[in-house]
């Protein structure tokens, strides 16, 4: 593996070696991991402006995910059935119900909603 120069301030370096330290790992896969966790967040940040686009032209009786009319189910996308914004269901026909719980059962709830939704 390849060793990575990071320029950082004083504060910065000390939180990665704490990091490193604390996972017995090197300073480089401690950066490696840190830049990782971060770009799942933006990521995870992007996907999430996109869900509430989705949900703004959103039209009644239509899967949000395959767009056929259908009648379909809400599905709670954080797993909490009392939460009803509108951030949080879905429109969902029954065919994308279980294509989602079938392909997707290695992730969080949160996380397996946004893979299915924006990349399968």
């Amino acid at each position: 593996m390849e060793q990575i120069i990071f320029r950082a301030d004083k504060t910065l370096k000390e939180l990665i070696e704490n990091y490193a330290a604390f996972n017995e790992i090197d300073k480089s896969k401690a950066i490696r991991e840190l830049i990782k966790q971060g770009l799942t967040i933006k990521i995870y940040n992007y996907l999430e402006r996109n869900w509430k686009k989705t949900v703004e032209s959103r039209k009644e009786n239509i899967c949000d995910k395959c767009k056929k009319e259908t009648n379909g189910q809400i599905y709670h996308i954080n797993g909490n059935i009392n939460d009803f914004t509108e951030e949080n269901i879905m429109f969902i026909c029954n065919k994308c119900v279980r294509d989602l719980n079938k392909s997707l059962r290695n992730y969080n709830i949160k996380e397996r909603f946004f893979k299915w939704f924006f990349t399968d």
